[in-house]
């Protein structure tokens, strides 16, 4: 792997990153100041419940099959005449991460089964946030609680996002601030629909969701190539 292909990446993650953060303070600015919605449409509520748990339902579905998520990290054969056939053909993945020993400190071990942290701490948080998402829809949300759960939620994923994309964490604080980002996520959008009601920002919010998701992505990305970048036996695959 090239410098340029790293440089790539980075810049990647850092402008993906930079509009994560500024979208949550313009989403900010919006709950302070924009008003309360005049008008509330019959379908907005269960439009934008129904978005977001299909987001939240990908999310799960690529969790529970990581293969599906392989994409990102791609491996490709370089000068297939001068290298080992037997070790071209034995790269095996477990989950979207390959067994060559380089990538330890991304996978954990439960009962003999092995997984990855971040995606094991997206699905529970994605699981937990359709429970909350369909509890608030049906039973709804008092004011004063969907003011807390706002500011909690917001700090939640200004939170994850800080750590996720610019720090390298343990396995299970990889675990716990996935499942805070998405969890903190679905707490967000409950506090937007039970104080502002508005369609504009809880729409602008489900867009900003997927930025979150693409960031977390690149960050991830970054990382997976960094490793590589320093492996002792980048002559035998490369990432891409």
């Amino acid at each position: 792997m090239n410098r340029k292909t790293v440089g790539q990446s980075y810049l990647s993650r850092n402008v993906l990153a930079v509009i994560s953060f500024s979208g949550l303070f313009l989403l900010l600015a919006m709950y302070l100041w924009a008003p309360e919605s005049e008008i509330l449409y019959d379908f907005q509520k269960p439009l934008i419940i129904s978005i977001f748990i299909a987001i939240c339902l990908l999310g799960i579905l690529a969790a529970i099959y990581p293969k599906l998520c392989k994409g990102l990290l791609e491996f490709k054969k370089i000068d297939k005449k001068s290298l080992d056939p037997e070790k071209m053909n034995n790269m095996q993945f477990e989950g979207h991460h390959p067994d060559c020993g380089k990538f330890e400190s991304h996978i954990i071990t439960i009962r003999g089964s092995k997984y990855c942290p971040g995606c094991s701490g997206l699905l529970i948080g994605a699981i937990m946030a359709v429970i909350g998402i369909l509890f608030y829809y049906f039973y709804g949300l008092p004011l004063i609680y969907g003011e807390i759960s706002f500011w909690t939620g917001l700090v939640m994923v200004f939170l994850a996002l800080m750590l996720i994309i610019f720090l390298k964490l343990r396995k299970k604080l990889k675990i716990v601030f996935n499942m805070a980002l998405v969890t903190g996520s679905v707490m967000i959008l409950i506090g937007l629909d039970t104080v502002k009601e508005n369609l504009l920002i809880e729409s602008y919010f489900l867009l900003l969701v997927l930025f979150f998701i693409l960031a977390r992505i690149a960050a991830s990305e970054n990382n997976h190539e960094i490793i590589c970048r320093n492996c002792e036996e980048k002559s035998y695959c490369i990432y891409e």
